[in-house]
């Protein structure tokens, strides 16, 4: 789901965004989220993100929250470290792969 021209306009800045399904847990592969991750492809700094889970994954949403308020690049947010338990997440977390994608998409 690509930014909408409405929300370019409202920001006044040009933006861009990524989208993914990514299963919310390595032994739980029914169990998928859908995450948007909007960036500034300027200077690659978060501004915005959308999660729809199964489950409950309000932690994810917050760091988004708080990467927003940072001012955190794509890469940061590509390489942060996140704690893996494979019954509760997988190995590279829906924001990890969001901003990996999201880096592809600028190179």
């Amino acid at each position: 789901m690509p930014a909408t021209p409405h929300d370019q306009q409202s920001l006044g800045i040009e933006i861009k965004s990524v989208y993914l399904e990514q299963e919310t847990a390595l032994f739980s592969p029914e169990t998928t989220v859908m995450f948007k991750l909007v960036y500034d492809p300027t200077t690659l700094e978060i501004i915005g993100g959308q999660i729809m889970p199964k489950v409950d994954l309000t932690a994810n949403i917050n760091t988004v929250s708080l990467a927003i308020q940072t001012g955190c690049t794509l890469e940061q947010l590509a390489y942060a470290d996140f704690f893996f338990q494979p019954e509760l997440n997988t190995p590279r977390n829906v924001i990890n792969t969001a901003g990996l994608i999201a880096l592809l998409q600028e190179n």
